[in-house]
């Protein structure tokens, strides 16, 4: 790394909303995705049916400083192709995250 140079992720994600669903439908919802994708189901399918905002999927290159660093953690943590949670329950959002994209370091 180099003192000009940033990290960006790249992931896709699917939003849950805790205000409209309480913890053991979250906890459902988030197996059944993910079960849904190991089984081949494609991701963006996924988006669609379950999505609860409007911007649900690709998240296209982003760096840490606009993200809660919860999520971003979560993503730094993942290699390329795996799908996990990330719950951020003081803000009631909870995500099912696909890292689609190995991180990369840019010139700022």
């Amino acid at each position: 790394m180099q003192g000009d140079s940033i990290k960006e992720y790249r992931a896709s994600y699917i939003y849950l909303n805790g205000l409209k669903l309480d913890s053991a439908q979250i906890d459902s919802l988030q197996a059944l995705i993910i079960l849904s994708y190991q089984e081949d189901r494609p991701f963006q399918e996924l988006v669609e049916a379950y999505n609860m905002d409007s911007r649900g999927g690709d998240l296209g290159w982003f760096r840490a400083k606009i993200f809660v660093k919860d999520f971003v953690e979560a993503v730094d943590e993942h290699q390329k192709g795996e799908i996990f949670t990330v719950d951020i329950p003081a803000y009631h959002w909870y995500y099912v995250v696909l890292k689609t994209h190995d991180s990369r370091w840019v010139e700022e």
